[in-house]
């Protein structure tokens, strides 16, 4: 990360740290929460990232904030998740049966073999995976005007969930301009290419930068 940059990462409850607390299966619930406990810092310039469904979370939240009346978002990197105007792929898969549950799942390419294989592990993975799909097929977009911020969106070309177009219709939600930055593999690129992930938020957050000038 860059040197005038300082990285926070979001925690979620059920999860790490935090796994003794109750997972939160909608998403405006984890916005509220969020946006609440995040306040405190946002008096200075700052920018989102979100894969997947932390995409819908970072956007979602740049519209909580917003509408609590904070302005310094500068910001969104969007990545690998279907613009939230748009009619969902599919049948929703959170309800299923655990076996059917995992299958489906896996065809994403997100879940490691060595967890798939350790029955102790599956134990702990599996609500936390249901709740994350509980909360994108639960969510409603409720249009309420761009964010007042510009964004880049990151896909892949061989990421059957997010198809280019799908991904390109984020630019009706944010006031700004949206670049796209297209990388291989499929919707788990961030896991295959890393470093070229992190270069390209790199690189936008210095021409952010560049372009803010010094911040007081």
């Amino acid at each position: 990360m860059l040197p005038d940059v300082e990285l926070f990462a979001v925690q979620l409850p059920g999860r790490g740290a935090r796994y003794s607390e109750p997972l939160i299966r909608t998403l405006e619930a984890l916005v509220q929460q969020l946006a609440t406990a995040i306040g405190p810092y946002l008096n200075i310039p700052y920018a989102f990232f979100g894969h997947s469904m932390g995409a819908l979370v970072a956007f979602e939240l740049a519209c909580e904030l917003q509408r609590r009346g904070y302005y310094g978002l500068r910001h969104l990197l969007l990545s690998a998740k279907r613009a939230p105007q748009l009619a969902p792929l599919g049948a929703p898969i959170g309800g299923l049966p655990d076996e059917d549950f995992l299958r489906a799942v896996s065809s994403y390419g997100g879940i490691p073999g060595e967890v798939l294989q350790d029955r102790d592990l599956l134990a702990v993975t599996l609500p936390i995976l249901r709740a994350d799909f509980q909360i994108s097929e639960s969510y409603r977009f409720q249009p309420s005007g761009p964010v007042d911020s510009s964004a880049t969106l990151f896909g892949s070309v061989r990421d059957e969930y997010v198809p280019e177009q799908d991904l390109l219709a984020w630019h009706s939600n944010v006031a700004g301009p949206c670049a796209y930055r297209r990388f291989p593999e499929g919707h788990f690129f961030i896991n295959s290419y890393p470093s070229q992930v992190v270069e390209a938020v790199n690189d936008t957050l210095r021409e952010l930068l560049r372009a803010m000038g010094p911040v007081r």
